[in-house]
């Protein structure tokens, strides 16, 4: 869990190293001075609420799609630009969130608290670092760490939401300033 988030007691992921590799520089799949098109920044994981009474909600699902490794992020440090992500702040300007199916209720093929999250990216750039993102929501087999490796388990799942989102890429220091400025002030 990424260190300030003061949800993080309440998730945990299982991240897909193979999505993230995708982003490397010597990656088949990025594209050079040779391509049109394609490319960017890949991301995806499984994310599971912690409570056991927990359930994926509607509610959840729109915040669940604002919850990921912001992908500026997930650039090699020699393509980033000067960009420090533990330094930068990454607010949502537009989140566009599209239901696709109803979410399931507890059964052997589909979790009650776990979804799979997969975001891409392509464009980054000024000013102040706006970039736009694409994000799936799927079921999930299992409960992280509780299911069984069975073949055919993939055939099972389906795209519960699609979001599409607007983020900046903006020091902390406003974020702090603003955190200064947006507090109530005290009438004594």
């Amino acid at each position: 869990m990424v260190r300030p988030w003061r949800f993080k007691e309440h998730i945990k992921w299982a991240g897909d190293p193979h999505l993230r590799a995708q982003n490397l520089p010597d990656s088949p799949s990025r594209t050079d001075s040779a391509t049109v098109g394609g490319g960017g920044l890949v991301w995806g994981t499984w994310l599971q609420l912690t409570g056991p009474d927990e359930r994926i909600t509607p509610a959840s699902i729109a915040f669940l799609a604002d919850t990921f490794i912001n992908l500026p992020s997930l650039l090699p440090q020699s393509e980033r630009g000067g960009l420090i992500p533990s330094e930068t702040w990454f607010p949502t300007m537009t989140l566009v969130t599209e239901f696709k199916a109803p979410i399931p209720a507890l059964s052997e093929k589909h979790a009650t608290r776990t979804v799979g999250l997969y975001a891409t990216g392509t464009f980054w750039g000024e000013p102040q670092g706006r970039h736009d993102s694409y994000l799936e929501v799927w079921t999930a087999p299992s409960e992280l760490r509780e299911g069984i490796d069975q073949a055919g388990w993939r055939d099972d799942q389906f795209c519960i939401a699609t979001a599409t989102q607007m983020t900046l890429s903006l020091p902390m220091e406003v974020n702090a300033g603003r955190a200064k400025y947006d507090a109530p002030k005290s009438k004594l």
